[in-house]
């Protein structure tokens, strides 16, 4: 499953993510096992140290250095990045586009973009990085649904040290 902004909350849910509610509440456990694998585009922080100790299957976190919260709360994108040191080690993983923002990450042209919400704000070099990010997030995300979702022994390795980064891009992975 993958997400992006409030999309990425909702998989944070289904990953296992735990909120503080009652435990007899039925957001404390929304965990579905159906899925194998996350991938969560601008993820959202948890709240409380083990908000993601339930999570057990494979999870991605993309973000970037301009990755704030487009209705101007003070997530930023270190905060997004956060969430894979909170994830339980062993089967995580962090890619960390320079300059990258969070409309970088919405899949939309710029003029779509425009049509539907007007001029949003956005970093110049964002705009400008865009086609080089989605190139890099295509790259990355096809090897990680191979790796997690076939067991491709050659999208594990290439996993290992992604190839295509860009200056200021950082990948983590455990």
């Amino acid at each position: 499953m993958s997400g992006h902004s409030f999309g990425a909350h909702t998989l944070q849910a289904l990953a296992g993510q735990r909120y503080p509610v009652p435990a007899d509440h039925a957001a404390a456990a929304a965990a579905d096992p159906r899925f194998k694998a996350f991938i969560a585009f601008s993820p959202t922080p948890g709240q409380g140290a083990d908000a993601f100790a339930g999570v057990t299957r494979p999870f991605l976190a993309i973000t970037g250095s301009h990755d704030s919260d487009p209705l101007r709360h003070a997530l930023t994108g270190a905060d997004r990045a956060r969430v894979y040191d909170s994830l339980p080690p062993g089967r995580r993983a962090l890619l960390w586009l320079a300059g990258a923002d969070h409309m970088s990450f919405a899949g939309n042209g710029e003029q779509r973009l425009r049509a539907r919400f007007g001029p949003l704000e956005r970093e110049p070099d964002a705009a400008e990085l865009e086609p080089q990010h989605h190139a890099r997030v295509a790259a990355i995300t096809t090897l990680w649904w191979r790796a997690q979702l076939q067991g491709d022994a050659a999208a594990i390795e290439a996993l290992r040290a992604p190839t295509g980064l860009g200056e200021g891009d950082r990948w983590r992975q455990d």
